[in-house]
């Protein structure tokens, strides 16, 4: 039963690792579509057109940046098969279409801002600003995480000060109350 799961697994990662493959090839050639195919309405004509160095720069890097996660989950999801034969399934890879993996799914989103600037840059010259999601993004991630950390412990605190005070008698409760206000 744990090796079905574990093919499944398998199974779901090609998958989605496919989807992304058509993805940035899609989005490659609309790019090279965009940028050396120039349409005029009036005159019908279709012509070449050469880009110029700014966007077979912007084509480069924003290729590295889709294709870097791209590697990095084709490596987390390398299945483990056994040494002797029937070189059975030992370990499918990391679960790359599980939303709690907050790692694969940055990863993910790195993919998806990456195709959409490069889309957009196709027709705009200034598409490639639509990168600068990814570092505010990051920055949104961390602090949210920092956040969550901060409130467990701040209701943990908070816990232990109501177990406190509910041993503490209401005299004693009252007491406490006004040393709080004189410091205040």
């Amino acid at each position: 039963m744990a090796n079905a799961s574990a093919k499944n697994r398998l199974r779901a990662n090609r998958l989605r690792l496919r989807q992304l493959l058509i993805l940035t090839c899609v989005v490659n050639v609309v790019y090279a579509l965009g940028r050396c195919v120039s349409v005029s309405v009036r005159p019908a004509v279709v012509r070449l057109v050469a880009p110029d160095r700014g966007a077979w720069l912007v084509w480069l890097i924003t290729d590295g940046i889709l294709l870097t996660p791209m590697a990095l989950l084709a490596l987390w999801t390398k299945p483990s098969y056994s040494s002797t034969p029937p070189h059975d399934l030992l370990d499918a890879g990391m679960d790359i279409t599980d939303s709690a993996n907050w790692l694969a799914e940055y990863m993910h989103d790195v993919i998806y801002v990456a195709a959409l600037s490069l889309g957009v840059s196709a027709f705009w010259r200034y598409g490639w600003t639509l990168l600068t999601l990814l570092p505010i993004g990051a920055a949104v991630l961390a602090y949210t995480a920092s956040q969550k950390g901060n409130e467990s412990t701040n209701a943990m605190a908070t816990a232990m000060e109501t177990q406190n005070t509910s041993n503490m008698s209401r005299k004693e409760r009252r007491l406490e109350a006004r040393q709080a206000r004189k410091q205040n």
